[in-house]
């Protein structure tokens, strides 16, 4: 729990860091090669700073010393702003402080049990919260402000509700902060000592808010929002295997509050129950879903909230945003199941079906006949929402979605439960897609889940933020005739930035047909009553929905044929029941020649390769260009041909003035050259150069 009540901003110029043995090392200047016209000058290089920060200790604690502490009213549980503790416990990083009158109305027992439990949570502390905290979130601001490496950690009887907290204040002078302790401390709550398995949990939250402070606050001159500042917190204990075993676990009983109310806002903090509930069950999908690094490395960052979020996700060439991935966390809250798409489960073991599902939608509906719905509802930004509609009598669902502020932005999809398989739609909310049709309402579509996101604040969330309304309009309309239909689409698997022609075949295709990708309306080319064809328009990830009206008025829609796709950089994949494997760049992929190339990357291996159909494979382009990591070395600048045979073969020109135009004339794109390491380079044989004329 972070204190936020007396959360205090001192410029950092207040505290300078201490640098000792500073210098700069710049590399030589050098010159520019062949094909260096897509680059332009080298960068400058960021210089090489070598540095130490080392202070003297100039005072330490002794078991046996007692202080007068400050703290928290709100959190203290006899309203009071100072207590005397005595040190019982000096641990390798720790110093326990024990409230006096708290302890003093124990019995002798209870005392002497008090102080083994505390010893069992002091040395979990020095062996296990302390150096794995330390090393997946960063280093805390060691000396500190009480030039002393000892963390204390102040424990006194709180409210019940209350297992810990840290103030923000106890990091600044007195001369600054009246109310300071001047040491890097957090508070325990006393009562909860005995409950090993609980206050070990307290301890991990309130010691990663005293590490937040120095690697943001401090070192960064930075804030953060409050709910990622506790979505870290709250994911300790999982770092620290806590949540391993699911029955009486912290992450179970934070589960069983999601579900409890599972609509409340990710972002909006008001320090309820729900909102722990909802940062812990979001830190996990984020985590095992993209990496558990983007906690570590949005807190490493200047920027604060979704803003650092979206930075660390592009340090790890992942193509989705927050908003992309807050829409996939509500979706797989709901289905829990990765059948529907890789992104639509939890992968954390404790996180299955059979333990957590939201399982009630917020609203239903069930339409018959022509009737049609409209209804007003309302979301909060980042929260989430599922909407059912049954019946159909299965007959086709028209949906609308309308924001009551037109310049409101979501992200929504629409869930098909087909005999409790899941069939994700995403609508186009940047093309404005705000229709979506669904056949076989009540027949093969049992029913469907609306899911809306509203992302329209991004940033400075406080503790009441603002509903968002929309109307939602439903309806049932006639299926298409029989004879008007769709079979198929080539090529049926396409890269995100589109530009392919697509040609769809079918049947009662008629001249003047209008078309519509993902809400997109584009250009049809009618070729006869079975073919037509148009230029993919960009989309999103996912299967696109094709909306075909032909001149007659008669509708049909498929989202099943198309599928857009992309893969982060680096990204290994296969086409089943072939050997050979690809690595993805951009809309690019080139073939890894031979096994030994992945040894050359830690991070590569066979065990990481995606098996993949060989329309996927066919929806990227083919190169074979390489080049290394680019320094002053002019041979850096050489691009380089790589051949099945494990050659290498430098590009070059008769006129080298005039070579990058030479090179882009027969077909070349800088787009498409793969940046490879030196060993992987000195694998591959020189062979003979490429010469263009």
């Amino acid at each position: 729990m972070l204190n936020i009540l007396k959360r205090r901003k001192i410029l950092s110029l207040l505290f300078p860091l201490i640098v000792c043995g500073f210098f700069v090392i710049y590399p030589p200047s050098a010159n520019a090669t062949v094909l260096g016209d897509f680059y332009g000058t080298p960068p400058d290089f960021a210089p090489k700073y070598s540095f130490s920060n080392v202070l003297p200790v100039t005072w330490g604690a002794a078991v046996g010393d007692t202080v007068n502490f400050n703290v928290d009213r709100s959190y203290d549980a006899a309203g009071r702003t100072q207590l005397t503790a005595t040190l019982k416990i000096v641990g390798a990083h720790s110093y326990f402080y024990v409230e006096d009158a708290y302890f003093s109305s124990l019995s002798a027992g209870d005392q002497s049990s008090f102080l083994a439990s505390l010893q069992t949570l002091a040395n979990e502390f020095d062996n296990v919260i302390y150096p794995k905290e330390i090393e997946f979130f960063g280093t805390m601001w060691e000396p500190g402000i009480d030039n002393d490496s000892h963390i204390t950690i102040l424990v006194s009887k709180l409210i019940d509700t209350a297992g810990g907290y840290f103030r923000t204040d106890d990091e600044y002078p007195r001369t600054q902060v009246p109310s300071s302790n001047e040491r890097e401390m957090v508070f325990i709550n006393a009562t909860q000592i005995f409950n090993f398995t609980k206050v070990r949990n307290f301890l991990a939250h309130e010691f990663q808010h005293l590490i937040t402070f120095y690697q943001k606050d401090k070192l960064r001159n930075a804030d953060d929002e409050v709910w990622l500042n506790e979505a870290r917190s709250e994911y300790a204990p999982t770092i620290l295997g806590y949540n391993n075993t699911w029955s009486g676990s912290y992450l179970q009983s934070r589960a069983l509050a999601f579900l409890a109310k599972p609509t409340d806002s990710l972002t909006e903090w008001t320090n309820q129950t729900a909102d722990y509930a909802a940062v812990i069950l979001f830190a996990h999908y984020l985590a095992d879903q993209y990496s558990p690094s983007i906690l570590s490395r949005s807190l490493q960052r200047v920027e604060g909230g979704i803003a650092s979020i979206n930075a660390a996700l592009v340090e790890l060439n992942q193509t989705d945003t927050f908003s992309d991935i807050v829409l996939n966390w509500q979706i797989a809250n709901y289905i829990n199941s990765t059948q529907a798409g890789e992104r639509y489960g939890y992968k954390n073991i404790n996180l299955n079906a059979t333990n957590f599902k939201v399982t009630a939608p917020t609203n239903s509906y069930s339409l018959t006949g022509s009737a049609s719905v409209n209804v007003g509802l309302g979301t909060k930004d980042w929260a989430g929402s599922w909407i059912n509609i049954s019946g159909g009598g299965s007959k086709t669902l028209k949906l609308g979605f309308t924001p009551a502020n037109s310049s409101d932005t979501y992200k929504n999809a629409v869930l098909l439960n087909k005999n409790n398989i899941y069939e994700v739609r995403k609508l186009n909310t940047a093309q404005e897609q705000k229709e979506v049709l669904v056949d076989g309402l009540g027949g093969a579509v049992a029913n469907v889940i609306f899911v809306p996101i509203g992302q329209v604040k991004t940033t400075n969330f406080t503790d009441n933020e603002p509903s968002r309304t929309y109307n939602l309009s439903m309806s049932l309309i006639d299926p298409a005739a029989a004879a008007f239909s769709v079979s198929s689409v080539s090529p049926k698997v396409i890269y995100i930035d589109g530009g392919q022609t697509i040609t769809v075949n079918g049947s009662g295709f008629k001249s003047g047909l209008t078309l519509k990708v993902n809400g997109t309306l584009v250009s049809a080319v009618f070729v006869n009553s079975s073919t037509f064809t148009f230029a993919a328009p960009k989309s999103i990830i996912g299967n696109a929905c094709l909306d075909i009206t032909n001149s007659d008025g008669a509708i049909i829609q498929n989202c099943t044929l198309l599928k857009y796709i992309s893969y982060s950089d680096g990204t290994l994949i296969r086409a089943v029941d072939d050997t050979k494997v690809w690595i993805i760049k951009g809309s690019w992929r080139r073939h890894i020649v031979n096994p030994t190339v992945l040894t050359f990357y830690p991070h590569l291996g066979f065990s990481s390769v995606r098996d993949v159909e060989q329309a996927e494979v066919d929806a990227f382009k083919l190169s074979a260009w390489t080049r290394v990591e680019l320094t002053q070395d002019p041979v850096t600048w050489r691009v380089y041909e790589i051949n099945g045979d494990a050659t290498r073969h430098w590009i070059t020109c008769a006129d080298p003035d005039n070579c990058a135009s030479t090179w882009l004339a027969r077909g070349g794109n800088p787009d498409g050259i793969y940046t490879i390491n030196e060993q992987e380079m000195n694998y591959y044989t020189e062979g003979a150069r490429v010469f263009l004329q």
